[in-house]
């Protein structure tokens, strides 16, 4: 189930721990794996940092967001 994420929301179901989630861009191509989430005032996703690269050759990257969706059961976050 793909839903909007918000973080930081009281009474929210949304994982808040979505370390190691895998990230997918708007066309569903992996991009990397969830490292952070950061969150303005207002509780909305602003960035995320992300794990990119292969094995020795890894670095992570902060990454503006407008807007995810989260499929929790598959551990996936994808870029809208």
């Amino acid at each position: 189930m793909n839903r909007e994420l918000s973080v930081g929301r009281s009474g929210s179901k949304e994982p808040t721990n979505m370390r190691g989630y895998e990230l997918r861009d708007p066309l569903g191509r992996k991009t990397g794996r969830l490292e952070e989430l950061f969150a303005g005032e207002d509780g909305r996703l602003k960035h995320v940092r992300v794990r990119v690269g292969s094995a020795g050759l890894d670095k992570s990257v902060l990454t503006p967001v407008g807007a995810v969706a989260v499929e929790g059961e598959r551990r996936i976050v994808v870029l809208r």
